[in-house]
């Protein structure tokens, strides 16, 4: 912890609130925070709340797409990974990075004939 102060700050201000008004404000985060992983109901108040009202999302994914996206947030850098190790060899990173480069060097020299950039 680099800020110390502020530490010593959060703790003053939650000593000074009432036990039950920060009871209520912790189970209110602790709830909002994992209701998509709850129950029906804590779902569907979530994705009312959170995706209709504030995001205008008309409609739930349905749950499997749910549960790959959670799979793949949590997840996506090991397996992906795993996928790489098993189905790719140097030389298909080799054939990638070529591909980068060139895509990057078409980018550069079709930059160097716009009109409106400099090179600063």
């Amino acid at each position: 912890v680099r800020n110390t102060k502020a530490l010593e700050r959060m703790a003053e201000l939650v000593s000074s609130v009432d036990a039950d008004i920060m009871g209520g404000y912790l189970r209110w985060h602790s709830v909002n925070k994992f209701a998509s992983y709850m129950g029906k109901s804590f779902v569907d108040e979530d994705f009312n709340f959170n995706e209709r009202i504030l995001a205008g999302t008309e409609e739930i994914k349905p749950r499997w797409k749910r549960a790959m996206a959670f799979t793949e947030a949590a997840l996506g850098e090991a397996l992906g990974k795993l996928y790489c190790a098993k189905y790719f060899d140097e030389s298909c990173k080799e054939r990638a990075l070529s591909i980068v480069e060139n895509v990057r060097q078409a980018l550069e020299d079709r930059l160097k004939e716009v009109d409106w950039m400099t090179s600063d």
